[in-house]
């Protein structure tokens, strides 16, 4: 089912009438902006401890872009459950 866009504090949003695939709409939220933030200055930290040689300062980097995908994944996965609970909520109304 398809899922609307227009939700005011971004995630998930309820599935609009007679959509039949499951594609889960996200807006972009505070949590997803920070978290992009985070892989990116992980990105120019790896840069910088490879190019200063410096292993550690890259490998503070690599640890933040997993934290980062972590997070982003945490997050898509609550929101999926936040889908699937309202798609049964939906059901059990009819």
């Amino acid at each position: 089912m398809r899922a609307s866009r227009s939700g005011a504090h971004g995630g998930v949003t309820r599935p609009e009438q007679g959509a039949t695939d499951m594609t889960v709409g996200k807006e972009h939220t505070m949590s997803d902006l920070s978290n992009k933030a985070q892989e990116a200055f992980g990105k120019a930290k790896e840069k910088a401890g490879e190019l200063t040689d410096d292993q550690d300062l890259a490998t503070e980097g690599r640890n933040d872009q997993t934290e980062s995908k972590a997070k982003q994944l945490a997050d898509d996965a609550k929101g999926m459950v936040g889908h699937v609970a309202d798609r049964v909520k939906d059901v059990f109304k009819k």
